[in-house]
């Protein structure tokens, strides 16, 4: 930073003068990792297991045959009876030697009428042009899993692999042929019909024209026409938003609010290409009480065209423009005339990691693919249950997997509940999915091809703030008991600061370049190994600052760090500070940003990281738990590093 640019933020940053200066030393054995968003006490939770149902067959000459949607031909097909007992995410992976094509439909499938009752599709996201879908089911309705293929008049050997919280019914609707369920009951009509009521379906049609709302779409550049759709539901359950234009669309959707200047805030589904000849097809479960906002746009910037929306879902669904009122089918929803579109419903929470794929990453072969890959794997917790979506933005063509309860690298396939790669737009994977509390899930981040490596950045989005944190060497994510490997640069943990620590230092967090959030508890775990241990934290803002607050150190039940929600002044009286290169806008106590109480440790410090610790007396082989809030209030370039010195 320049001079004149320095000054400027001294001007603008507040500083306590008269800190003081102390050293000290630490130790430590096994530490582990644990984010926890506001509100979440940490519990021992029962993991739920992942039950995987299997089904073979064939598509041939003799099979029946259909124009799927969204393509034009004649194509091989078989419908799959689907049957669950228990609520919850369930994925359906297809293996063949064609590239497939997968549909699901609810309570009905008629091969004469496609687009009815459709609620997910896909082909090519399971690898080497396989199909993968994950949706959230529940008992009470029956489901169709239509298999064929993307070309018409394709035979092939097909198997499909099915996940979820428990065993799961499949069932040819003509003949049984390798089901792992032994309590379905065969269907033998085409199409499938149950005595469910049939979903709801509505309609919209519109126009983007030069006269169009304009804005810069998510994770693209130029200029885009766009219209935005406020959508209201009565009743929970999983909808679908099909789009048909003479153009290569892009849909997003967004909860509570839309504002087409920033447009990562509350965007919680995007899509392009998966409902066939470029039209984007977005399913998601919705509920009453929010309200969304689809944005129907282009692929490519300046492009104007005729569209229309169907929606399908349990119920009849309020589509409307939040400008002008075009062609809506259902007549009860108010129009809404604001831009961004805001209600009185909580804003969604957005969380960031930001990391890097090296040649020190750790590697495996991806599931669908052959070669070696680096990855890096990163823990998720979350407090509510809800859709979350994790966007990924590099300078590579990226992929995402998501797991439940565990990740082996050496056995890809078990626990994979999601995946993606491109449908965030620029080659970036973006997964949206229903995550629930008690639950933990590992996001696996790696490239589309092997071997690559590159900076990445993932943001998380969803009803409350979302824990993530690197699992490094942690690949089975079950118990408490793994050390993970962090590493910082050396710039920030060799100097006159940390030199005055003697002994091995171990990284628990190490955020850099980070993008704004708010506060976020994170936990840990450590069993000592030597009679003293001291507890650092490092932070540098640049343009901004860092709140760090209520910090916690619990042995034996007993609260052992002083002053962690620094009520007391000076800040020397408790705590050690350290500014060894004389850093502007260094570290001191505020009332500006406290988590709870009346003040924070409030810290912009600039170009360089000063320094703020505790040493506190251990038992040898005791465990004991750290746990601090921090909050980020503005972007690049950063650094907030918390190390134990042992």
């Amino acid at each position: 930073m320049y001079l004149c640019d320095m000054l400027a933020l001294i001007g603008f940053k507040r500083i306590i003068a008269g800190l003081a200066v102390v050293t000290v030393v630490v130790i430590v054995a096994v530490v582990v990792p644990v984010v926890i968003v506001e509100n979440l006490s940490k519990q021992t939770a029962v993991i739920p297991t992942v039950v995987t149902s299997n089904y073979t067959s064939e598509l041939t000459n003799s099979s029946q045959t259909f124009t799927r949607y969204g393509s034009t031909g004649t194509f091989y097909y078989q419908a799959i009876q689907i049957n669950v007992s228990v609520t919850g995410n369930y994925s359906f992976a297809c293996f063949s030697a064609a590239n497939a094509y997968g549909y699901l439909y609810v309570n009905t499938f008629d091969p004469s009428n496609v687009n009815v009752n459709l609620i997910a599709q896909n082909s090519g996201t399971g690898g080497n042009f396989q199909f993968y879908i994950t949706i959230v089911l529940q008992p009470g309705s029956t489901y169709i899993l239509v298999v064929t293929t993307y070309a018409p008049g394709v035979t092939t050997a097909f198997s499909i692999t099915a996940s979820g919280p428990t065993s799961i019914g499949l069932l040819t609707t003509t003949t049984r042929t390798s089901i792992t369920s032994e309590s379905t009951i065969p269907v033998t009509a085409t199409p499938v019909t149950t005595s469910t009521p049939i979903a709801g379906s509505s309609n919209y049609t519109s126009e983007l024209t030069n006269s169009s709302q304009t804005f810069t779409r998510y994770g693209s550049t130029g200029t885009f026409y766009y219209q935005a759709i406020q959508i209201n539901v009565s009743v929970t359950g999983n909808y679908s938003f099909a789009c048909f234009s003479a153009a290569n669309a892009y849909g997003y959707l967004y909860v509570n609010t839309f504002d087409p200047s920033n447009v990562n805030v509350n965007l919680i589904a995007q899509n392009s290409g998966t409902g066939g000849n470029f039209q984007f097809y977005i399913t998601i479960v919705l509920q009453p009480g929010s309200t969304y906002i689809l944005v129907v746009t282009t692929y490519a910037p300046g492009v104007t065209t005729a569209f229309s929306i169907t929606a399908s879902g349990p119920t009849s669904i309020g589509l409307l423009t939040t400008t002008t009122r075009t062609s809506i089918t259902s007549e009860s929803t108010i129009p809404v005339t604001a831009t961004p579109v805001t209600t009185s419903t909580p804003i969604a929470g957005s969380s960031n990691y930001t990391s890097e794929l090296t040649n020190s990453s750790q590697t495996f072969t991806r599931y669908g693919s052959t070669g070696t890959f680096y990855y890096q794997a990163i823990q998720i917790n979350v407090s509510v249950t809800g859709n979350y979506s994790f966007a990924c933005f590099s300078a590579a063509n990226a992929y995402g997997y998501l797991y439940v309860n565990t990740f082996d690298p050496s056995n890809v396939n078990v626990n994979l509940i999601a995946q993606n790669s491109g449908t965030g737009g620029n080659f970036q994977f973006y997964i949206t999915i229903v995550l629930q509390p008690g639950s933990t899930y590992i996001l696996v981040v790696t490239t589309y091809a092997p071997g690559v490596t590159t900076v990445f950045s993932i943001t998380a989005s969803g009803p409350t703030s979302i824990g993530l944190l690197a699992t490094t060497t942690r690949t089975s994510i079950t118990s408490e008991s793994t050390i993970p490997t962090i590493t910082a640069p050396p710039a920030i943990l060799n100097n006159t600061c940390m030199s005055a620590w003697s002994g091995s230092r171990t990284v628990l967090l190490y955020l850099s370049n980070s993008t704004a959030f708010s506060y976020t508890l994170f936990q840990y775990t450590f069993v000592a190994t030597m009679i003293s241990t001291t507890l650092a934290f490092a932070l540098r803002q640049d343009p901004s600052y860092w709140c760090l607050d209520d910090i916690s150190v619990i042995g034996n039940g007993q609260q052992i760090w002083q002053d962690g929600g620094f009520e007391t002044s000076p800040l020397t009286q408790y705590h050690t500070y350290c500014n060894p290169n004389a850093a502007a806008a260094s570290g001191v106590i505020s009332a500006t940003c406290a988590h709870s109480g009346h003040y924070s440790f409030y810290d912009g410090s600039v170009r360089y990281s000063d320094y703020l610790s505790q040493s506190f007396t251990t038992v040898v082989g005791q465990s004991y738990s750290i746990s601090f809030w921090l909050e980020n209030r503005g972007g690049p370039i950063n650094s907030f590093i918390a190390i134990i010195t042992t």
